[in-house]
């Protein structure tokens, strides 16, 4: 009588310890399954988006000006245009176009043959290219005459 009895009870007790593992394996399970769904999720959820405000806008504008103006190279430049110059050219002006990469020169020439010569010399710089006349005209003070010319390049 007493050996039915204890064939229960221990079948009870290894049904028990088998339904707890399989509980604790569900339950493993689960936890897994929830921290790959909170991944996945997070991972779905995208940062909002910041748009700048007008003046952010402005002064990163002028920061990127100040950056480029910074960083252009002045001594090939200069370089170029002293090595194409003669006597017989007086720059007047000057002005570079750095968010373009281009440059303006005005000046005077002695004769038409100064300035055409002036123009070729600077076609051939390397730092220069698209180099041409944009402006020439005859300027008369008293017997002296000149050229007065504007030429436009890209600055490479």
């Amino acid at each position: 009588m007493v050996a039915p009895v204890l064939g229960a009870v221990t079948l009870m007790v290894c049904a028990s310890i088998w339904l707890g593992t399989m509980v604790m394996q569900q339950r493993d399970a689960r936890s897994v399954m929830e921290s790959r769904i909170a991944v996945l999720r997070a991972a779905q959820v995208r940062p909002p988006v910041v748009v700048p405000t007008k003046a952010e806008t402005e002064v990163q504008k002028q920061w990127a000006t100040l950056k480029a103006e910074r960083d252009f190279s002045w001594s090939p430049l200069f370089s170029a245009i002293e090595k194409a110059s003669s006597a017989d050219i007086e720059l007047l002006e000057f002005q570079p176009d750095k968010a373009n990469r281009r440059v303006m020169l005005r000046g005077e020439a002695k004769d038409q043959a100064a300035m055409v010569a002036f123009v070729d010399a600077l076609a051939e710089q390397q730092v220069l290219k698209h180099v041409h006349l944009t402006h020439q005209k005859i300027r008369r003070r008293d017997r002296l005459q000149t050229i007065v010319f504007e030429i436009k390049a890209g600055v490479k």
